[in-house]
Formats: structure tokens, sequence, C-alpha cells
């Protein structure tokens, strides 16, 4: 809800608030007491509060958690290469809290955990997913929103938004001037056609930037 407010979302426009961090702490409760590895910014490491948690190095880790990378402005996934490796000589599995691969962080494109998630599973390593294009966090946002007869999705990317909304049966709305950047120019219904067909995803429709 902060966040909502910084962005100037005005309170009347949600009922709810499903999140994939909200979903991996469910999950995190469920396990019970476990030892965890953690991987994100310090602002993230909120995600366990109150939690039967302790927090360890790999070796002693039971469980990886993976929020995001500790400075998403300057690091990529190659900074990672050696604590994944480790990470899969353990044989640990990683909860991903955000599977989007990049996210724009004001006018930067920043990596994001599931571009870690993604380097961990090319190791061999096992990932749980919780968020987008995965279906558990669409029936849960279904569920929140209390069932409705007409959902729409709405996102700025291919793989995750658009995908999985497809996935969960919902008609989406595409906002073209987020993460893809310069790839949807020229704006036209059939480049944007051509970039969904080579995808395999599709939309009801389509806006420059998301207002209201």
């Amino acid at each position: 809800m902060k966040q909502f407010h910084r962005l100037g979302v005005a309170t009347d426009c949600y009922d709810a608030i499903v999140t994939s961090g909200g979903a991996t702490r469910a999950e995190l409760e469920k396990r019970g007491p476990l030892s965890l590895y953690f991987i994100g910014p310090a602002w993230d490491q909120a995600l366990l509060d109150r939690l039967p948690i302790r927090k360890t190095g790999i070796a002693e880790a039971e469980l990886a958690v993976c929020v995001g990378l500790k400075d998403d402005l300057t690091e990529t996934p190659e900074d990672y290469a050696g604590v994944l490796t480790e990470m899969r000589a353990q044989g640990l599995l990683m909860l991903c809290a955000n599977p989007d691969l990049k996210v724009y962080r004001g006018k930067q494109l920043c990596w994001c955990a599931g571009a870690l998630a993604k380097a961990y599973e090319e190791l061999g390593g096992k990932v749980a997913y919780y968020g987008k294009p995965y279906p558990a966090i669409y029936r849960a946002a279904l569920a929140a929103a209390g069932e409705p007869k007409k959902p729409l999705a709405i996102g700025d990317a291919l793989i995750t938004d658009l995908k999985g909304a497809q996935g969960a049966g919902i008609e989406a709305l595409f906002i073209a001037d987020g993460l893809h950047g310069e790839e949807i120019e020229p704006y036209t219904a059939g480049h944007l056609g051509e970039m969904f067909a080579a995808h395999h995803v599709s939309a009801k429709a389509s806006m420059r930037a998301l207002k209201w």
C-alpha cells in the first residue's frame, strides 16, 4: 500500500493486494522452522519478519529464497555464478519470490529474481516460483477479488504478464511503453501482433502507458 501511495495510485483503485512475496511468505510459514539462505536486498528481508526462520550461509541452509539481486542497479546474474554453483552442490531448493527477469527501476532496466532462478535451473538446480506466469498467483488474486466474472490482467511483459494471463484464461491489456521499450516500434496492430505471435501470447488491447 505504501508503494502504491508513492506511485500516486489512489486507494479507491483497488480492493485487495496479492503479491508473489506474500505467496512466498505463506509457503515459508507453512514449512515451519528452518534454516534459510536469503538472496536479495536488505530492505526485502522484511519478508521473513516474525517467521520461525534462521538465516544461515549456504552450507548450513535447508532452503534458499531469492527475492532479487542485492544491488540490482549495479549487479548482473553473472555476479552470482559462484553462489548458484555452491547452492547446486548443496542441492538446495530455491523459492523464487519474483519470476520477472527484468524490470524498470525509474528509467533503468534492472535484473530481477527470475533471472537468477533461470540461471540456477540451467545449472540443474530446482526452483519453485511464486508469481507470474505461474497459476497459483492467479488463483490467489482471483479469490481475493471475489472471483470476478470478467477479470482483466494488465502488464507490460510478454513472457510473464501476457503468458500468465493466457494460461489462467484471463483477457489481457498490454502496456507497450514498458519492459519491451523500443521493441514495440512501430506501434501498430500489425507489429504488436508479430511480437505476440513470436512469444505465443495474445492481448485483448494495448495502451502506450498505464493511466487512470
